[in-house]
């Protein structure tokens, strides 16, 4: 029987609307006949003209109730289709809940407490006994905010992070706060730092170590291992080696030989992608300009013979897509170790990742 129902609430309101338009017309008809009737029972005393008044006010009395019913019919149809949608509605936000967890297949750029997207990992501050700062390395609690809302599920605001790792985790370690009356803060993030903030928000995360030992092309190896770890529900945080600051050139970025490497870089959003500071370099060697910022990995791609790596960046917090070799060059030497490279790695519960690796 379902499968022939077919509910259509625009028809069904159409046909509200034409059975009160009949309605009005009919009740314009009922006022006009007894009108009619009351003239001619005041015309003719006599007893016919009796009989017909009482005749015309019990007939009155009948169309009358017909046209109650059938406002009655439109009012019933109107609660039909509001308890539908709230049906519906109802039905839809129970699925969203459970769903939930799994909805941001893609994963959510750095918001604030509002929910706006930041426009940079600078909007970020740090809380201070003497008030708040500008934070410029705030890489790591902004990535992590991106990390927790699609580990979460829900959206994880940046600042909020950024004040647990300082208030919660770091409230012991007097070598993790900015000089007195210093004006912007410096202060980094390592791994742990990450993980055990985290941990705050129910979180799992850890250290993952893919081998590159051995016979094989070790780029080869890493995005297998990257792969099979992707696939995993959670989110991947990673060390990679960008440009610290923006430069211009009459007001255009500049681009060097290596970062034209990159001219596949895609921003999502193109009116947001402004200046050349942050973008990969594409060199495991740091540079004067070059810093170490964490990343998160969004999605791997793969196109005929081409393999793409997108990622959230919070620098300008934007999405962007490079080359995997590209990418590949641009893993910051910290994160390759003893012919090993290390990811970050968080879940909601704890799994063991596939293939070759190590806490």
């Amino acid at each position: 029987m379902s499968e022939g129902l077919r509910i259509h609430p625009g028809r069904i309101r159409e046909q509200i609307q034409r059975l009160r338009a009949w309605r009005g017309g009919w009740n314009e008809g009922i006022e006009r006949a007894r009108r009619t009737s009351r003239a001619l029972g005041e015309t003719v005393r006599a007893v016919p003209g009796q009989r017909f008044e009482g005749m015309a006010v019990a007939l009155h009395g009948r169309l009358v109730r017909g046209s109650e019913r059938v406002e009655r019919l439109a009012r019933t149809l109107e609660q039909a289709l509001e308890r539908l949608e709230t049906a519906f509605q109802e039905a839809a936000a129970e699925l969203r809940e459970e769903i939930l967890p799994f909805s941001l297949t893609t994963t959510s750029l750095a918001v604030d407490a509002l929910g706006h997207e930041l426009p940079n990992q600078f909007a970020v501050t740090f809380p201070t006994a003497s008030g708040r700062i500008p934070w410029n390395t705030a890489c790591g609690p902004v990535a992590l905010s991106i990390a927790l809302s699609r580990v979460r599920g829900r959206i994880t605001p940046a600042q909020e992070v950024a004040d647990r790792l300082v208030q919660e985790v770091w409230k012991d370690q007097p070598d993790k706060r900015p000089s007195p009356g210093a004006e912007k803060a410096l202060v980094m993030t390592d791994g742990w730092d990450l993980i055990n903030t985290a941990g705050l928000y129910g979180v799992q995360g850890k250290m993952v170590s893919f081998d590159l030992a051995g016979e094989g092309d070790p780029s080869e190896k890493a995005w297998n291992d990257l792969q099979r770890l992707t696939r995993q529900p959670g989110a991947v945080m990673v060390l990679v080696t960008a440009r610290g600051t923006t430069s211009y050139s009459s007001g255009r970025p500049v681009w060097t030989v290596k970062e034209l490497q990159a001219a596949e870089v895609i921003p999502e959003v193109p009116q947001r992608a402004k200046g050349d500071g942050g973008v990969l370099t594409g060199s495991q060697h740091e540079g004067e300009k070059d810093v170490a910022p964490w990343v998160v990995i969004d999605h791997l791609e793969e196109s005929g013979n081409q393999r793409y790596v997108v990622i959230s960046n919070p620098f300008h917090n934007r999405r962007e897509r490079y080359p995997w070799e590209y990418f590949w060059r641009s893993i910051n030497h910290q994160a390759i170790e003893k012919n090993s490279w290390w990811v970050l790695h968080f879940h909601k519960q704890k799994i063991e990742a596939e293939g070759p690796s190590h806490e």
